[in-house]
């Protein structure tokens, strides 16, 4: 009889590196945005904002599309694959943005500026990068370090 904590079953050709972020508290903000994933990634050295196009036409597609602010060479590197694994196992944890686009497409012109006012100044670096005054997530991240 086994007894104690039972690990998550690994999915076939998953490797350790990828396994011990699948599915973890460590993919933080997950959330989908159309085609693509979106997530914040609790990396050994920082958190990194991790993106994958996962449809193409409204279909699941090959992975052709992604992006992470780590240093790795890997492509995709073991934050990507993490992510677009999690989407795989457990869809339901990520926030599907399209209903909320949709709600703020319906707001006054006022009540948005009003909303922007108030995401700056709890992030900064956030309505930096809204207004264009910074053309880097990197600059955003590391502003507001954990709040994406």
């Amino acid at each position: 009889m086994r007894t104690g904590t039972s690990a998550k079953r690994r999915r076939p050709g998953v490797s350790d590196r990828v396994a011990e972020y699948v599915d973890s508290p460590r993919l933080r903000n997950r959330m989908l945005d159309g085609d693509w994933i979106v997530a914040t990634v609790d990396g050994n050295y920082g958190g990194y904002f991790t993106q994958a196009k996962i449809m193409s036409k409204g279909k699941p597609g090959p992975l052709r599309n992604w992006s992470c602010t780590c240093p790795s060479d890997n492509s995709p590197c073991k934050h990507v694959s993490a992510l677009v694994e999690t989407w795989k196992v457990n869809a339901r944890t990520f926030d599907d943005l399209a209903p909320r686009w949709k709600t703020l497409s319906l707001k006054p012109k006022g009540e948005l500026i009003r909303l922007i006012r108030e995401i700056g100044e709890s992030h900064p670096g956030a309505l930096r990068f809204a207004l264009g005054l910074s053309d880097r997530v990197g600059e955003v991240s590391e502003q507001a370090e954990g709040d994406w």
